[in-house]
């Protein structure tokens, strides 16, 4: 978990970081909104009341002086009413889901009881993927009710521009077996030209010890929390001869008859590697991976990659060139490479 374990502890850590002045992205990890800050006058609590008045009050003052941001603190014009940046309250917000679902998933981790179904599908879930979903879904209720929410383990609830896409462990056949390599996928997409498109991300890897996000328009990020992080862009890597490729399994592109051109890409890169399921995209925006793909995919598989990914400065789109996380499949990469990887992977007559 990225949270204190304690209301005092996670208090204090809120109010210190009211006084963070470093390089890294300084918003708080308080994760409430005041009237005239942000528009909205939820609160959500992750942890007990204790200070939270206080904390309000210190958050509000900070803000009055040095409005925030992800880069670092933003001059205030004068005889202007300081806000907060779009997206950084839901982002703030995902961060708290988060932490909640890392405390359901962690909890079952290898346990040695651990209840596993087959869904309809074949794939399994377990008691872990339906609590860290509930778990959300009960708080994103309180928080945002006007807000639909779309999870992999419960489908679709509610209507309007935005809606919430969960993904309560992406890698549950990992989970299961004790493999680390398992997260908590989070966005909020909002209904613009073209469909929804995600604004916010977050992806949660406890096991890893690792967490990613990213908010429209404000970059990418890696750390513990929100007042402990790092920025994270793509390679400049240019060339496929001196690229990274990752993947999942070989057997999904013979099934779509495109194993062919798979195998071809790897011929002609410098390394590949099936870390599998959200890691690739992840180390895709970190610069440490150059591309990689999967050619079936659902929307929650993908939205939060999609943003992370695009705001670390790379691309993502479907197999088909389409942008975004629609197309049923992904390809995403540095942005320089992206036209040879979706040749090698589209069949060719």
């Amino acid at each position: 978990m990225y949270a204190a374990s304690n209301s005092d502890s996670r208090a204090a850590g809120i109010l210190a970081s009211l006084d963070h002045t470093d390089s890294a992205p300084r918003f708080d990890a308080l994760v409430c909104t005041v009237k005239g800050l942000g528009g909205s006058t939820g609160c959500v609590r992750p942890f007990s009341c204790h200070g939270h008045a206080l904390a309000v009050a210190r958050c509000a003052a900070s803000l009055r002086d040095t409005p925030t941001a992800p880069g670092g603190p933003v001059p205030t014009p004068p005889d202007t009413v300081p806000h907060m940046p779009d997206y950084l309250d839901d982002l703030r917000l995902a961060h708290v889901l988060a932490d909640a679902a890392d405390a359901a998933t962690t909890a079952r981790f290898k346990a040695l009881d651990l209840k596993v179904e087959t869904k309809p599908d074949m794939t399994p879930v377990s008691e872990a993927d339906k609590a860290a979903e509930e778990v959300i879904r009960g708080r994103l209720q309180r928080a945002r009710p006007r807000d639909a929410v779309l999870g992999e383990e419960y489908g679709i609830e509610g209507t309007g521009p935005r809606r919430w896409v969960i993904d309560p462990i992406d890698g549950t056949k990992n989970y299961v077996r004790g493999v680390p390599v398992w997260a908590t996928l989070i966005s909020l997409m909002e209904a613009g030209e073209g469909g929804y498109q995600p604004v916010v991300g977050v992806v949660s890897a406890p096991a890893l010890g690792r967490r990613w996000w990213a908010a429209k328009g404000h970059g990418a990020f890696t750390g513990r929390n929100l007042t402990s992080a790092t920025r994270i862009r793509v390679s400049r890597v240019g060339k496929l001869a001196d690229a990274s490729f990752a993947y999942s399994s070989l057997s999904g592109w013979e099934e779509r008859d495109r194993l062919g051109g798979f195998l071809d890409l790897s011929r002609q890169v410098w390394r590949t590697r099936a870390y599998g399921d959200f890691w690739p995209y992840m180390m895709v925006a970190e610069g440490s991976v150059d591309i990689c793909a999967e050619p079936e995919l659902s929307l929650w598989d993908m939205a939060a990659n999609a943003i992370i990914v695009t705001e670390a400065g790379g691309t993502f789109t479907g197999l088909d060139g389409r942008p975004g996380p629609h197309s049923g499949d992904a390809a995403a990469s540095n942005g320089l490479l992206h036209d040879e990887l979706l040749g090698y992977l589209n069949p060719r007559p």
